[in-house]
């Protein structure tokens, strides 16, 4: 059976609780300062959840991607590092073929974007939740005068946006977002996810023990 990754639900599940904390699922973030740090990726994973990425479990030479109550009583952990931790998630979409790094044009609604340090370290990831587009816009008049003929119309610009926690946004242009971690010598990283969820040799067979839903 052919699953198949729902980027209108991620990006829903993700702008219900860009602005609050899912009391069914662990949080992160430090006690008592919702936007010390710490929430980022995970938020980022229950979206993917909801978007129909199916938790796969641990296996030899695999973390898998998963969380689960405490009593599913699960050997090595309740919580996988690729489900909370920002650079064991960008390692996993990778060695998961659910995300290829893309450009900055290709991303598409429910898509990946993560910040990477100045030391090379993947310190957050935030989820694409809005996509608009400009209209055409016409060319003034006076650069077709100096062109000496009629000029097409500029093509539309994608304009995207973001959520997350830590900090927590809502629908945060991604360009501000960009310009805010350049400041600090940090780059941005594009992660295209597969519309087609790859198959897992690890499928989570606990996934009815997963924490509260939705």
């Amino acid at each position: 059976m052919h699953l198949y990754f729902n980027r209108r639900a991620a990006a829903d599940y993700a702008i219900k609780w860009a602005k609050r904390y899912n009391p069914g699922w662990p949080s992160y973030a430090a006690k008592d300062c919702p936007n010390c740090g710490g929430d980022c990726t995970n938020f980022v994973s229950q979206a993917l959840y909801a978007g129909g990425w199916p938790m796969e479990d641990w296996s030899p030479g695999n973390p898998g991607w998963y969380t689960y109550e405490e009593s599913s009583g699960l050997l090595h952990g309740t919580t996988s590092p690729s489900w909370a931790g920002a650079e064991p998630f960008g390692a996993y979409l990778q060695s998961s073929h659910r995300g290829h790094k893309c450009k900055r044009r290709e991303l598409d609604l429910g898509d990946v974007v993560q910040s990477i340090s100045p030391r090379g370290h993947t310190v957050h990831t935030v989820i694409i939740t809005k996509v608009e587009w400009t209209d055409y816009v016409s060319v003034p008049a006076e650069f077709e005068q100096a062109a000496g003929r009629t000029l097409d119309p500029v093509p539309t610009t994608k304009i995207l946006y973001i959520s997350s926690h830590t900090t927590d946004r809502l629908d945060f242009p991604l360009t501000d977002w960009e310009a805010a971690i350049t400041k600090v010598d940090a780059a941005p990283v594009y992660w295209g996810l597969a519309d087609l969820i790859p198959s897992m040799p690890r499928a989570a067979w606990r996934s009815q023990l997963v924490r509260g839903w939705p």
